[in-house]
């Protein structure tokens, strides 16, 4: 995926380095917004975010339930061992 370095008005698509699966943006609303209407601005780039999302963030009802199950028990054996300290 691609990292953004500068505000919109200021940087091209050569300007941004890519990685894995998702955008950094500064931390702060118009930076988010522009990363955001920059994706949506490009064909290829959304295309290219909608793919590595499904690929990489993806999980079936199953996988999450399962998920979810196995943290609900980490979380009651961990709220077991505090109350018997």
């Amino acid at each position: 995926m691609l990292v953004l370095l500068r505000p919109l008005s200021r940087f091209l698509m050569s300007e941004l380095q890519k990685v894995r699966n998702g955008y950094l943006a500064p931390n702060d609303h118009q930076s988010y917004a522009e990363c955001i209407i920059r994706i949506l601005g490009d064909q290829k780039t959304y295309d290219d975010v909608c793919e590595r999302a499904f690929t990489d963030l993806y999980r079936t009802w199953d996988q999450a339930v399962n998920e979810g199950y196995r943290r609900y028990l980490e979380v009651i054996r961990d709220y077991q061992a505090k109350s018997h300290d």
